[in-house]
C-alpha cells in the first residue's frame, strides 16, 4: 500500500477510489458556500482557491499549471487567464479578479443544485457499505464518513477544503453539510458530542484545531481498513474488536477474594442475560495481582467472549486516551448483540489524562470544555450496551463522581502465603516438590500468581530433566522480588515444633491450659482473639506465638518494625491495614513484633502520624476476626487504649531456676564433653536474669564452631551473655 498515493489521491498505483466523489464535493462546496467570504474570514490565498475551482471542474493541477482531465464536463475550459506571477495575498490582483469571474461563470453554467456524491470505487465502496451495515448507520452518517475519508485520502481535496481557513464547530458542520448536500441539522446530530458517529467512535472532534481537515476526522486507521482489498465481516470485526488472549490462571487462583470475584462474575452474567445497560466492573490493585487475567477467567466462567479495547495495535502503536475511549464506544456498537464482555485495560492512562485537565481538575480548563465533558463520560459509564471490565493499578486519581457509577468494584490484593502455596502447587504439579518446600517458598516470596507460574516455567528450563528444584525457583524469584519490591526477600523463620519446649517458658498464666483452649477455637465471624506478650528481650514471646499458630494449624503473618514504618505520610497506616487484610484473607495468626514502635501512648505524641498509627491499629483490631498478637519489651510505653483492647495480656519473665537447668541440659546435650556437676547446676540456678534467648545465643556460637565444651565452660559463656546485655547475673542477698 502506497502511503503517498493514499494521501494524494492519484499516483503510479492507479486511480483514487474517491476520484469521482471529489469532483462532486468540489461542486457542492462551490455551489453551497461563498469562497469570497466564509463567515468572518476573508479569502486571501488565491492559489488554493484556484486548486479548489480545478477540483470542482474535474481538473488536476501540476506545478502551477492547470490541465483538463478526461472526465471534465463538456464546455468547461481551463483557467488560461490567471497570471501565475501575480502575488497570492492580494485580493485585487489579476489572478484574484479572474478567479472571481470564473466562479461566477461556473455557477451560472452549472447552477447551485447540489450533486449526490458518487460512491467510492473498490475496495472502499464495498467496505464502507459493510461497515454501515454492521453498525446500522443511516444514509447521512455514511455520507459524512465517506466525505471525511475522502479528505483524509486525497491531498487535492484536503488542499481545496483548507481554503476556508479557520472555522468553528458550527461552520465546520455547515461545510460538511454543503459538501454532501445534506441539511446542517442532520450533520450536527451525527457529529456533536453525543451524536451517532461520535458516540460510535467513528468520528472524532478535535476542539484544539481550527481547520476542517483536522477539526473533524475519522477514527485513526479507519482509512487503512477501508482500503483493504480482502476485507470481510469477520476481519472487519477483528480489526476493531480484537479478542483477548485466553487466561493462564484459573478460578482457584483467586480464592483469597473468592466472594468478591463471584459477585462480579454473577453480575456480568445477569447483565448479559437481561441485556442491561450501564454495567461496569472495576478491578483495581497493585501491579501483578492478576487483574487482567481475572477478566478472562470471569468471561470463561460465564461462557462469554472477552474483547480487549484500546490496546496497542499489531505494529505496537498505542492510542492516546481520547482514541481509546472512542474505540470503546465503537466496541459497544459492534458487540451489542452478542454474548460478549469488553476489557478496558490500563484505565489509569485515561484517568490520569483526566486529572491533568481533560475533565476539569486543573490544567487548561478552556480546552477541557471543548474536548469532553463530565456528562459525556458519565453517560459512557451509564449507557454502555456491553458489560465492561475496567482494569487499573491506581484509583487515587479518579474523580469520585466516576467511581460511584461503577456497578461493582473488586480490589485485587496480593495473595497470602496459603494462597501462594496453592498456586505454586498447581503450577508444579503433583509431587514435584515436598510440601514443606512449597510452603517455604510461598512464605518467603510475596509473588503474584503470574510470577509464580513464570518462575516454575523458567525453573523447568534450567533444571536437569525438566524437574524444577526449590533452589532454582528461589534463585529465579529473588531478583524479580528485589526489582519489584526494592529489597531482597528475607528467608522466613522456620518453626520447629520438635525443638520447642513450652515447659521452659515462664509466663504469668498457665500456658499449657491456655494454649489448649485457644487451639480448639474454630474460625467464626465472632470477634477475634488478641494477645499482648510483654517482657524482657529473649523471654520467647515471638516463639510462643509461632507455637500457638502451629497448634491452631495456621500460618503466621509476621510484621517487623521495618515492614510497618514508612517515610511517606499515610504509608505506615496502609501497611498496618494491609497486614490485617493479608492475615484475614489467609486465616493466619498475625504477629506484630516490637509493637511499641507504633503503639506508643498518644498523650506523649509530638507528630500527627504518631496518633494516626495508633488509631489505625485500634480500628483494624476492632474489626479483625482472626488471631493477632503483639510483642513488646516496653509494655509501659504502650497506649492505654490499645492495652485495654487486648483480650489476653501475658507477661513473660526470665527463666525460673529449674527451667534454667532443664533448658540448659536439653539444648547442650550433644555438646557436653561431660555431664554437669552440682557446682555448675548451682551456678545456673543463681542466674536470675537468664532467658531462653541467652541460651540460644550460646547455642548458635557452639554450632558455628562445632566445639565440645565442658559444662563449666558453657556456664561461663552463658554468664558472659548476661554481662553483655547488662543484666544482673545473680540475685542480691544478705
Amino acid at each position: 500500500m502506497c502511503y503517498q498515493c493514499n494521501q494524494i489521491g492519484e499516483g503510479v498505483h492507479g486511480r483514487s477510489p474517491f476520484a469521482s466523489a471529489i469532483n462532486d464535493y468540489g461542486h457542492n462546496l462551490l455551489a453551497g458556500t461563498s469562497l469570497v467570504r466564509f463567515g468572518e474570514k476573508q479569502l486571501w490565498d488565491v492559489g488554493e482557491a484556484e486548486l479548489f475551482v480545478a477540483i470542482a471542474r474535474g481538473e488536476r493541477t501540476r506545478r502551477g499549471k492547470t490541465e483538463k482531465k478526461k472526465t471534465a464536463k463538456k464546455g468547461a475550459k481551463p483557467s488560461e487567464s490567471l497570471v501565475p506571477s501575480d502575488p497570492l495575498d492580494d485580493p485585487t490582483s489579476l489572478r484574484a479578479v479572474a478567479l472571481r469571474r470564473e466562479l461566477r461563470a461556473y455557477l451560472k453554467r452549472e447552477g447551485r443544485t447540489p450533486r449526490e456524491p458518487a460512491a467510492p470505487g473498490a475496495p472502499v465502496g464495498r467496505n464502507l457499505a459493510m461497515l454501515a451495515d454492521v453498525l446500522s448507520l443511516e444514509a447521512p452518517d455514511r455520507a459524512i464518513l465517506q466525505f471525511l475519508l475522502a479528505v483524509q485520502h486525497s491531498r487535492r481535496l484536503a488542499g481545496g477544503v483548507s481554503v476556508f481557513g479557520t472555522v468553528g464547530f458550527g461552520q465546520a458542520m455547515a461545510l460538511i453539510a454543503a459538501a454532501i448536500g445534506e441539511r446542517v441539522e442532520r450533520v450536527t446530530e451525527a457529529i456533536r458530542w453525543d451524536g451517532r458517529l461520535t458516540a460510535s467512535g467513528l468520528v472524532r472532534v478535535n476542539a484544539g484545531d481550527d481547520e476542517l481537515t483536522r477539526k473533524v476526522t475519522p477514527r485513526p486507521k479507519l482509512l487503512d481498513v477501508m482500503l483493504e482489498k480482502r476485507l470481510d465481516r469477520h476481519r472487519l470485526l477483528a480489526r476493531f474488536l480484537p479478542e483477548a488472549e485466553a487466561p493462564t490462571l484459573a478460578w482457584d487462583d483467586y480464592a483469597h477474594v473468592a466472594a468478591e470475584v463471584a459477585t462480579a462474575r454473577d453480575l456480568l452474567s445477569s447483565a448479559l442475560k437481561a441485556g442491561r445497560k450501564g454495567i461496569n466492573v472495576l478491578l483495581y490493585g497493585p501491579t501483578g495481582t492478576g487483574k487482567t487475567e481475572l477478566a478472562g477467567v470471569m468471561a470463561k466462567e460465564i461462557g462469554a467472549r472477552l474483547f480487549s479495547v484500546g490496546r496497542a495495535d499489531e505494529n505496537g502503536d498505542a492510542e492516546d486516551a481520547e482514541d481509546r475511549l472512542a474505540e470503546l464506544r465503537l466496541a459497544n456498537r459492534l458487540a451489542a448483540r452478542s454474548r460478549s464482555v469488553l476489557l478496558f485495560d490500563e484505565a489509569e492512562d485515561v484517568f490520569h489524562w483526566e486529572t491533568q485537565g481533560v475533565f476539569g481538575h486543573g490544567g487548561n480548563r478552556r480546552a477541557v470544555a471543548a474536548r469532553v465533558s463530565k456528562k459525556w463520560f458519565n453517560d459512557l459509564l451509564e449507557q454502555n450496551a456491553v458489560p465492561t471490565v475496567w482494569v487499573t493499578n491506581n484509583v487515587s486519581g479518579i474523580d469520585p463522581a466516576y467511581l460511584r457509577r461503577f456497578a461493582y468494584a473488586v480490589e485485587l490484593k496480593r495473595p497470602g502465603a496459603r494462597q501462594r502455596a496453592k498456586v505454586l502447587s498447581r503450577h508444579l504439579g503433583k509431587k514435584a516438590l515436598p510440601e514443606n518446600d512449597v510452603d517455604a517458598i510461598a512464605r518467603r516470596f510475596e509473588a503474584s500468581p503470574a510470577q509464580l507460574g513464570q518462575a516454575v516455567a523458567v525453573a523447568r528450563l534450567l533444571a536437569k530433566g525438566g524437574k524444577p528444584e526449590r533452589t532454582v525457583i528461589e534463585s529465579v524469584l529473588e531478583p524479580i522480588e528485589k526489582l519489584v519490591r526494592g529489597d531482597r526477600p528475607r528467608a522466613a523463620a522456620d518453626f520447629d515444633p520438635e525443638a520447642y519446649r513450652l515447659d521452659v517458658v515462664n509466663a504469668s498464666e498457665d500456658l499449657t491450659g491456655l494454649v489448649e483452649r485457644l487451639a480448639k477455637i474454630p474460625v467464626t465471624d465472632k470477634p477475634g482473639i488478641s494477645l499482648c506478650l510483654y517482657g524482657p528481650p529473649g523471654t520467647g514471646k515471638s516463639e510462643l506465638v509461632r507455637y500457638l499458630a502451629w497448634r491452631m494449624g495456621r500460618r503466621v503473618v509476621y510484621r517487623r518494625v521495618s515492614d510497618i514504618q514508612s517515610m511517606w505520610v499515610g504509608e505506615s497506616e496502609k501497611n498496618i491495614a494491609e497486614a490485617f487484610r493479608e492475615a484475614e484473607a489467609d486465616d493466619c495468626v498475625l504477629l506484630f513484633d516490637e509493637a511499641d514502635s507504633f503503639l506508643r501512648d498518644r498523650r506523649d505524641a509530638i507528630r500527627s502520624w504518631e496518633v494516626t498509627q495508633v488509631n489505625e491499629f485500634l480500628q483494624q483490631l476492632e474489626m479483625f476476626r482472626g488471631v493477632v498478637a503483639c510483642t513488646t519489651n516496653l509494655w509501659q510505653d504502650l497506649d492505654p487504649a490499645s492495652l485495654r483492647r487486648f483480650v489476653f495480656k501475658l507477661e513473660l519473665k526470665p527463666l525460673l531456676p529449674e527451667q534454667s537447668v532443664t533448658l540448659f541440659t536439653s539444648v547442650f546435650a550433644g555438646n557436653l564433653a561431660s555431664p554437669p556437676r552440682e557446682a555448675d547446676v548451682a551456678r545456673l540456678r543463681e542466674l536470675v536474669s537468664l532467658t531462653p534467648g541467652d541460651i540460644a545465643a550460646v547455642a548458635r556460637r557452639i554450632r558455628a564452631t562445632g566445639e565440645r565444651l565442658s559444662a563449666s565452660r558453657l556456664v561461663e559463656l552463658v554468664e558472659a551473655e548476661l554481662k553483655a546485655k547488662r543484666a544482673p547475673a545473680r540475685s542480691v542477698g544478705y
